[in-house]
């Protein structure tokens, strides 16, 4: 990314949590907390161990929202 977009690059380095990636669908670290925020509820009530599939930058949202 760094070679073939650096502006992409730059702006994404300059602010992580508000980049939104280009395209159609493209979303920042904001939109992806605001869209798992009622899952992470629904988590915190659960009693017994869950396994949760989901892709790298939704399990950085819920393991940094535990921690």
């Amino acid at each position: 990314m760094r070679e073939l977009h650096p502006e992409e690059y730059t702006a994404r380095m300059a602010d992580k949590l508000n980049y939104r990636y280009p395209g159609v669908g493209g979303e920042s670290y904001a939109d992806l907390i605001m869209r798992v925020q009622e899952s992470i509820l629904a988590l915190e009530q659960q009693r017994g161990n869950t396994i949760i599939v989901c892709d790298r930058a939704v399990a950085r949202v819920i393991l940094a929202y535990f921690q």
